[in-house]
């Protein structure tokens, strides 16, 4: 939905003529608009809806880190700030490293029809389940229809060996630890769901963590 407000001043000192005019050109301009909506949706293109909010009063705690690494825990963990965009490695409460990552946006992306997703980075505990050197990304049928394209039928259109980086670590159910083309988008929640980190940071994280390490993501 496109939502403007605008307000007409029909204050006396307005000539008749001068009101009409104006009011013609708003007329104009909002043909223009519903012209551009009708066409999008007729064409077929998906439409974005703009990112969700947590409600007042549910904002992540920004004491939430220090409480983790009070709870000392065990080993080595990898503690995942979705909100401000920190990822840290821990090691018996030690912090190894502090690096800025991207996590999930939290658009929603409608196509026309019935298929909806929600682009978020799921929070709780998780475990590196593998690791990958020179990932490729079999692109799913949302990263199209997000480009305003036709999903392809030949899988090898699908192909993507650049977008994840040199290397990957999974998280389960299709969510990465990865690297990213858009390094200066970097703490920002901007993604569809995995993590992305710098070439250094990735590099880091992924030689020092291993298969089975705890991942707290909040």
């Amino acid at each position: 939905m496109i939502e403007a407000t605008r307000e007409i001043d029909a204050s006396p000192e307005i000539g008749g003529s001068a009101r009409r005019t104006w009011i013609l050109a708003a007329i104009g301009a909002a043909v223009v608009v519903v012209s551009v909506i009708l066409i999008g949706f007729f064409a077929g293109n998906p439409v974005a809806v703009a990112t969700w909010s947590p409600p007042e009063g549910t904002a992540p705690d920004p004491n939430a880190v220090g409480r983790l690494l009070q709870q000392n825990p065990k080993g080595l963990v990898v503690i995942i700030d979705t909100a401000r965009g920190r990822l840290r490695v821990v090691r018996d409460g030690v912090v190894l490293r502090d690096a800025a990552c991207s996590a999930g946006s939290g658009t929603i992306l409608r196509e026309p029809g019935d298929r909806v997703w929600i682009f978020d980075t799921p929070l709780g505990e998780r475990r590196v389940m593998f690791k990958q050197r020179n990932p490729v990304w079999t692109k799913p049928d949302w990263a199209f229809v997000e480009e305003g394209t036709l999903p392809p039928a030949d899988p090898a259109d699908r192909r993507d060996d650049v977008s994840l980086g040199d290397y990957s670590l999974s998280l389960g159910d299709g969510y990465l630890i990865h690297g990213t083309l858009f390094q200066t988008l970097l703490g920002q929640p901007v993604t569809h769901g995995c993590i992305r980190l710098g070439d250094e940071d990735l590099e880091y994280v992924w030689r020092t963590v291993r298969v089975g390490t705890r991942v707290l993501l909040y």
